[in-house]
């Protein structure tokens, strides 16, 4: 059995993985990364002046600095609230309907199939900021999600599962 993370954390990603899930995550991680760089280097996010997210519909806008607007159906992967290190599934948060969390609850079905505390624990700490990408990286490899975009609000970070482009 192998770690996921091998660095201190608290006891929640101390946990041993199977040979079966710990290959199942890399290629999780692996598929994240691909679409992650495709879905950049496609909207230029170097570029990007200002962007909303409609929390009703799920329409994410991204506006360029050359006045450039790209719309895209979205999801609430998870939150991050910097200032008490916690992450929070987005199933797990009530200010969220289920049809915005439908890729954190298929995350969360994974981790009760494989036994992971990580994926079907809502709510906890996160120290290390390298958990957090590596979080969003299971989530949207494990997913049909094309890409996340990082929001933020206050010290809320917000991970948005960017699905496909709006019509």
């Amino acid at each position: 059995m192998t770690p996921l993370f091998s660095r201190k954390n608290p006891d929640l990603f101390q946990q041993e993985l199977s040979p079966e899930t710990s290959a199942l995550f890399d290629t999780a991680a692996t598929t994240y990364a691909t679409r992650q760089e495709a879905w950049e280097s496609a909207i230029d996010l170097d570029g990007v002046g200002e962007y909303t997210f409609d929390h009703e519909t799920g329409i994410l806008t991204i506006v360029h600095d050359t006045g450039v607007e790209g719309t895209f159906n979205a999801e609430i992967l998870a939150t991050y609230q910097v200032d008490e290190a916690t992450w929070e599934w987005s199933w797990n948060d009530p200010h969220v309907t289920a049809t915005l969390s439908q890729i954190a609850s298929a995350v969360k079905k994974v981790g009760k199939v494989h036994k992971v505390s990580f994926l079907t624990k809502g709510r906890f700490t996160l120290t290390e900021p390298e958990h957090a990408h590596q979080l969003v990286s299971l989530g949207i490899g494990l997913s049909d999600a094309i890409a996340v975009f990082q929001a933020s609000y206050n010290d809320l970070i917000i991970f948005l599962a960017v699905k496909t482009e709006a019509p």
